[in-house]
């Protein structure tokens, strides 16, 4: 947003975005993702629990490990020009938070927060999930 208000995001080339972009989602879909990996449709039990054991700086194999009020929770988020996504999961409590924009910036984190607040009927957090794997 501008004073202006909204304006259309730069345009990019989107086929030289592969893996880390140039997907199309949901929130149902993603939802969905959240299931089949905790439910073992996607991969082992073994390469599911390597993939959030934290190897450097409580980030695992492509997610961040976060304590969120006593909760272990399990993030990872991105964007390009005009789109931005964040998962926050909580595999233990069957949560699963996404958040999904097409407005820069947004504030994912804080937005996914709330919601996790409002979920766990907890306060949000003041300063959420900031790298470092702490969300106090």
């Amino acid at each position: 947003p501008t004073d202006e208000g909204l304006v259309n995001a730069a345009p990019i080339f989107m086929p030289i975005l592969t893996g880390g972009g140039n997907l199309y989602s949901t929130v149902g879909d993603l939802c969905r993702f959240d299931r089949a990996l905790t439910g073992g449709e996607f991969i082992s039990e073994e390469s599911y629990k390597q993939m959030y054991t934290t190897v450097r700086q409580n980030y695992g194999y492509g997610w961040r490990v976060v304590n969120w009020s006593g909760y272990r929770g399990i993030m990872h988020g991105g964007g390009v020009s005009g789109f931005n996504a964040f998962l926050l999961r909580f595999p233990e409590q069957q949560v699963c938070v996404v958040v999904l924009s097409n407005v820069n910036p947004t504030p994912m984190r804080d937005i996914s927060n709330r919601l996790a607040a409002i979920v766990f009927e907890e306060p949000a957090l003041a300063n959420p999930l900031w790298p470092g794997g702490s969300a106090r």
